[in-house]
């Protein structure tokens, strides 16, 4: 073969992989915004998400205040139910002895 061909079909052969190479390029620059735009949207999303969760740690928080309280409230009353309870058993005692004691004629 002459040069000419030679460098002719290497020329042919080259601007071929160089289109194809500038296509596969433009592809993956497609695919690079796409994925951009999906990472933002997702960032926002994810944003969203914190915000929620704030919220949801906040109600917790209130909820664990509450629960605070009415275990207190339910500490005391118990400790109200036992002073009743002592006071109803010494009145229980008092009236057994008062049965029990002989009635002055």
């Amino acid at each position: 073969m002459d040069a000419t061909v030679i460098a002719a079909i290497i020329s042919v052969l080259g601007v071929g992989f160089l289109g194809m190479l500038g296509y596969f390029l433009q592809g993956i620059r497609s695919e690079l915004r796409a994925l951009r735009t999906e990472i933002g949207s997702l960032r926002e999303e994810l944003h969203q998400v914190d915000v929620r969760l704030v919220r949801v740690e906040t109600t917790v928080e209130q909820i664990d205040t509450r629960l605070s309280r009415v275990e207190e409230e339910v500490h005391r009353q118990g400790q109200q139910i036992d002073k009743i309870d002592t006071r109803l058993s010494r009145v229980e005692d008092l009236v057994s002895e008062d049965a029990a004691a002989p009635v002055p004629a």
